[in-house]
């Protein structure tokens, strides 16, 4: 069984074969084209494996949303 990158569905075996796409030697899966197209527009999003891109992309959201696009300031 497959999981939907975007979605996180579980996707079955008539799923898988449905919408997929490649990105750096590797095929992921999709329950709908829309999610494919999703994934498209930022895979780094969707690809991240390890718990410290997960933290350091969490961090830079929260950073975005509190501070905006000038970043934190001491002044």
């Amino acid at each position: 069984m497959r999981i939907d990158p975007v979605c996180k569905a579980n996707l079955n075996e008539a799923e898988e074969n449905n919408t997929t796409t490649d990105y750096k030697g590797k095929t992921y899966y999709f329950c709908c084209s829309s999610c494919r197209e999703e994934f498209l527009k930022n895979p780094k999003k969707y690809v991240c494996n390890s718990w410290w891109q997960r933290f350091l992309q969490r961090l830079e959201k929260t950073n975005a949303e509190e501070y905006g696009s000038r970043g934190p300031s001491c002044h």
